[in-house]
């Protein structure tokens, strides 16, 4: 008996290897995405301590212009980057969208190689099925024929 071979094997093969490519892509996007989430929020931390500490403490009189000055640019300066991060954010998005499409894309293809191979394998079976009936048919045609002869 023959043994089963699919003729589309190395395809089936080269789209598994694309679709696990596909799938690493997207997961070094998706943590990206989250390395850039994680120093959002750390800057907006950062502007909520600096916020906080704006109105100065109760019961100080101190009035310190440079102190104030300073404290106002670096607020300025830590709202410029949370803008910056926050674009940031969204283009690592469009790219974590596009590569969980991709991947998705890669998974469709190698399936449809895949629900090829099932259906060859199948009718593989079925024909093997087949000739072993016939065998069986034949064995016993034969044995009917000599139990005819011999009698």
């Amino acid at each position: 008996m023959r043994r089963f071979q699919f003729r589309l094997e190395s395809v089936l093969h080269h789209r598994a290897l694309i679709e696990g490519q596909k799938e690493q892509e997207y997961v070094r996007t998706q943590n990206r995405l989250l390395e850039i989430e994680r120093k959002l929020a750390q800057l907006q931390q950062a502007c909520e301590e600096v916020l906080q500490g704006r109105g100065g403490k109760t019961g100080e009189r101190n009035f310190d212009i440079h102190a104030i000055t300073n404290r106002e640019r670096y607020l300025a300066s830590l709202i410029l980057r949370i803008e910056s991060v926050e674009r940031e954010i969204e283009a690592a998005r469009t790219v974590m969208a596009e590569a969980r499409l991709a991947m998705v894309k890669a998974r469709q293809e190698r399936e449809a190689v895949t629900k090829l191979r099932e259906k060859a394998h199948a009718e593989y079976l079925a024909e093997q099925q087949k000739q072993e009936q016939d065998t069986l048919d034949d064995m016993t045609t034969l044995r009917y024929k000599r139990s005819q002869r011999v009698a």
